[in-house]
């Protein structure tokens, strides 16, 4: 899964990634990047080549003497420790983002039932420390690559019903999801040409509508 991150594409990688460098002000070789096409083909006799990527800088350990870092990771610490759950706090930050890694002996707590805990707690420590920043930043709390593996099953759902709506030209409503599942679906399918989707509900959970688009 890609987060709503900018897309760079050219027609080698090196050059896609000079782009994202400029874009983020940086060298190539600080970057994260994702390769999500690579397209090669004839054109008049000529082999034309195009690579689209997302791109980010990488992440760097935070520094826990920084204020902001400081109390986040109190009040994480202490919000674990009342709901007395062993657990180890890894944070890695850039500019754009706070990524969040929890490890540790009650892990499984955190990942049973798809997750909710661990989106419970996300959803918790953006509305205290994120929502009214001016410079808003993306949080991702994750365990041990939990998140990478969800959301990549969330892309292929969508993309999947997707595929559904189109051929049969109705809407189809996925089952109820939390705010992070539903931003997994709109990001995934905000580009497709064919359909469109909309949240419908009220409250924390609610259901993703997938749509074929009206011309």
């Amino acid at each position: 899964m890609t987060n709503n991150q900018p897309q760079f594409e050219a027609k080698t990688l090196r050059e896609a990634l000079k782009q994202a460098a400029e874009y983020y002000q940086t060298i190539p070789s600080s970057l994260d990047y994702q390769i999500l096409a690579q397209e090669s083909r004839g054109l008049w006799g000529r082999r034309v080549t195009r690579v689209k990527i997302t791109a980010h800088p990488k992440l760097q350990r935070a520094d826990r003497r920084e204020p902001f870092i400081r109390e986040l990771e109190t009040f994480l610490r202490n919000l674990l420790r009342l709901m007395r759950l062993e657990l180890n706090i890894d944070i890695k930050t850039t500019n754009q983002r706070i990524d969040i890694n929890l490890y540790g002996r009650d892990r499984y707590i955190l990942l049973a039932r798809k997750g909710e805990c661990l989106d419970s707690l996300q959803f918790i420590l953006f509305r205290i420390f994120l929502q009214n920043q001016e410079e808003k930043k993306i949080l991702r709390l994750d365990s041990e690559g939990f998140r990478s593996s969800r959301e990549e099953e969330m892309r292929r759902l969508a993309l999947k019903t997707a595929a559904l709506v189109k051929e049969s030209g109705k809407p189809y409503t996925l089952e109820p999801m939390n705010p992070y599942e539903r931003r997994l679906i709109h990001l995934a399918l905000k580009d497709h040409k064919e359909v469109t989707t909309m949240s419908e509900g009220e409250g924390f959970i609610k259901r993703v509508t997938i749509l074929p688009t009206r011309d």
